[in-house]
Order: structure tokens, then C-alpha cells, then sequence
């Protein structure tokens, strides 16, 4: 058996000849429902732009005596087989084809992925036994959140999905474990934004509890108690979570904090910064924001221009009595 590599319907295949008088085959991994599913394609004749034309074949396919064609029947009988990313048969077929059994599998975050495997499996039953329309759609929401994408899927969607499974469900334990682990995944303790010294300094605020990801302000669950007489400037991580830039937001917005980026953060703690981490030296300053050195004159004649005259001999009086 001879074939060649192709790029099929944005993955790739192999095109071979069966011969015996018997057209042209390209077979290729297109993945559904995060599963893999050989398919194979009839091979027909040139286009305007002289890329051939493929039709999808329906199982079982003529095999023309080739065994690797007769294992892909064997592999595509729903009515006896159901493989998945891990099943040996498909892997081998895989092998002897040139085919990469990995190529566009789903992976997912550590500590997961049996779960996340366990769910794919019964994705991809098609036998009597297979999930009622509402727990395939459960199941795909939940590998989706469990999946290592960019893509967040808010977890009220998830959960409004779940709740649609009836207790008569034989999917009902597996989904609803499911989206316990689902949640404890997305659910975030605490967020910790930095704070710059500045009037009213606090060395960090940890943000709500039980925090879900969600683009709508609205949808997430905030704890009003973590967010009492919080102002002053914070300071924009380089590359934010969705959670982070959710409470940037939110601190922005209905709380009135300065929210700076990392450069414009160092520039503040060479000059103005500076002068509030002295005045706080008490209190632990941001250990990637360091502030550069005030003296004890400078930052005397800047308490005078800030607090007035009070304040400074308030602060040189403390400074004599402690050196003397």
C-alpha cells in the first residue's frame, strides 16, 4: 500500500490508490466532540483550481484486500466499536497509515484528565446506552471548561446546562460530579491586587470570595465586605487573568482606583512613590515595585509641602529622639 500526505479540512491525511479498478481514497482525522473520527473521502476529478474533489464515503467503504482499510471498517462499526484518543486499534491503524493519533486532541488541565477522558468516552457512545440529548450537551460544556483553551464559558452557562439532567438520567452522578470539579476548578479564594504606596496605602486587597469567570459584571458573585474604603492606585499585571482584569474592573469603576500599567508603576515609585514608602516604611512595600531612596531632607521638605509644617517636625522630632 502507497499513499501520500495531504492537508484535508484543515488537519492532515493520507490520499491512496485501492486499485481493482476502484476510485482514489483520502483518509483523515476529523475530530467531533473532542474525539477522533476517521473519515474517508472519494478522490474525484480537478476543480477551477485544480485542487481535486473530495466526497465523503460512508462506512463500510471497499477495501480492495487492503488490511489497513479493513481494521478502519472494523474501527467505524458503532455497532461493536467505539474508540477513542487512547484505544489501541485506532492508534495502531494510525501508525500504519503515517497519521499522528494525537493530532487535534483535546488536553486538559492537570490533575483532570481522567475526568476529562472519562466524559469523552461517553461523548463518544453511540450504542443503545448512549447519553440522552441533554447530557451529550451537558458533557460537551463540561470538557469544554475542563479543556487547556483561552475560551471561558462562564460557569453560569455550565451550570444552567447541568441543571436540565433528571434525576432518571443514568448520566446524572457523572455530570453533576462533573460540575463540582468544574467549579472548584474556576472558583478563585481570593484575588490579590498590588497596591502603590500612596495618602490612604494598604500593602494589598484580596478580592471576593467564591469569584466565578464571567464577562458580565452582573453574573459574578461579588463579596461587598472585601471591597469597604478600598482606594489608592493598583497596579495592572502584565498579562491579567480574566479573573484580575474582572476585579480591575470592578475597582475602576465603582470604587475609583487608579489602575496603572507595571512601566508607569516603576516611573511613580521614582518620584511621588518614593516619598509615600518612606512615610510607610512600617509596612511592606511591593517587592516588584521597589522605591528608590528618599533622604531624610528631601523627604522632610516634601511632608512640609504635603501635610504642612506640623507634620514634619512631627516626623523630625521622632527621627532625633530615636537617633539620640
Amino acid at each position: 500500500m502507497t499513499f501520500s500526505k495531504i492537508r484535508l479540512h484543515g488537519t492532515t491525511g493520507v490520499k491512496l490508490s485501492r486499485g481493482n479498478g476502484l476510485s482514489d481514497i483520502a483518509i483523515c482525522n476529523i475530530v467531533s466532540d473532542a474525539m477522533p473520527a476517521l473519515q474517508v473521502f472519494e478522490v474525484g476529478a480537478l476543480v477551477e483550481d485544480d485542487t481535486p474533489f473530495y466526497d465523503l464515503l460512508n462506512f463500510p467503504i471497499e477495501t480492495a484486500g487492503i488490511p489497513a482499510l479493513e481494521a478502519l471498517n472494523r474501527l467505524n462499526d458503532y455497532q461493536t466499536s467505539i474508540y477513542t484518543w487512547t484505544s489501541a486499534p485506532y492508534r495502531k491503524l494510525c501508525a500504519d497509515l503515517g497519521l499522528d493519533p494525537d493530532e487535534g486532541r483535546t488536553q486538559f488541565f492537570e490533575g483532570y484528565e481522567t475526568l476529562g477522558n472519562k466524559l469523552l468516552l461517553r461523548l463518544a457512545d453511540f450504542t443503545e446506552t448512549q447519553p440522552t440529548e441533554a447530557a451529550r450537551n451537558a458533557i460537551r460544556a463540561l470538557v469544554f471548561a475542563l479543556h487547556r483553551t483561552d475560551k471561558r464559558l462562564g460557569t453560569s452557562i455550565i451550570e444552567h446546562t447541568c441543571n436540565q439532567i433528571t434525576e432518571t438520567d443514568r448520566d446524572q452522578n457523572l455530570i453533576m460530579n462533573s460540575l463540582r470539579a468544574v467549579q472548584s476548578l474556576w472558583g478563585i479564594k481570593d484575588i490579590e491586587v498590588t497596591f502603590l504606596p500612596d495618602r490612604q496605602f494598604q500593602k494589598a486587597v484580596f478580592r471576593p470570595k467564591g469569584l466565578k469567570p464571567s464577562t458580565d459584571l452582573s453574573m459574578v458573585n461579588w463579596d461587598e465586605q472585601c471591597y469597604w474604603n478600598t482606594d489608592g492606585i493598583a497596579v495592572r499585571p502584565e498579562h491579567p487573568s480574566i479573573i484580575e482584569e474582572l476585579v480591575l474592573r470592578k475597582l475602576e469603576e465603582d470604587f475609583g482606583v487608579c489602575v496603572v500599567l507595571p512601566g508607569t508603576a516603576r516611573t511613580y515609585m521614582r518620584d511621588e512613590g518614593a516619598y509615600y514608602a518612606r512615610k510607610f516604611a512600617d509596612l511592606a512595600m511591593p517587592e516588584d515595585f521597589p522605591a528608590q531612596h528618599v533622604s531624610l531632607w528631601r523627604y522632610l521638605n516634601w511632608l512640609r509641602r504635603r501635610e504642612g509644617l506640623s507634620a514634619m517636625l512631627r516626623v523630625a522630632r521622632t527621627f532625633i529622639f530615636q537617633t539620640a
